[in-house]
């Protein structure tokens, strides 16, 4: 997010699977693990983090899937990419997409757009039937 941020070359993806990456190496180590197992939480720290910060589970958990080959840990992954949605839903309700889309809104001129007068039947948006009603019978 830092460097996409600051304009920086690796876009989203790649930063945020090496983040992750390095969180589930950290955890790692606390539950003594085999280096099968080991691998497993770099993984879950890869689909857990990307989900956190795109919001998209199943595309977390595929994405790390079709990059490993590992289809074998499609449930781990799944779970690792359930708990860093809740996570990230927890710290704040919207992602990191809608945070840019809000931003990238406000720097244009003239936004947000003045919201519609209502008409008289007091449905907003509602065409008028006095304004530039087609003729009856015309066109079919």
């Amino acid at each position: 997010m830092f460097s996409f941020s600051a304009g920086g070359a690796g876009g989203i993806f790649a930063p945020s699977l090496s983040a992750g990456a390095a969180i589930g190496g950290w955890i790692a180590p606390l539950f003594e693990p085999s280096r099968g197992q080991f691998n497993l939480l770099v993984l879950a720290g890869m689909t857990a983090f990307l989900t956190g910060v795109t919001r998209s589970p199943f595309t977390s958990a595929i994405l790390v899937l079709e990059m490993t080959d590992r289809h074998s840990a499609i449930f781990q992954l799944m779970y690792a990419a359930m708990v860093g949605y809740l996570i990230s839903f927890a710290i704040d309700r919207k992602s990191y997409y809608e945070r840019m889309k809000e931003r990238l809104l406000k720097a244009l001129p003239n936004w947000p757009p003045p919201p519609d007068k209502p008409t008289r039947n007091g449905v907003r948006g509602a065409a008028d039937p006095s304004s530039s009603a087609p003729e009856a019978g015309a066109g079919f």
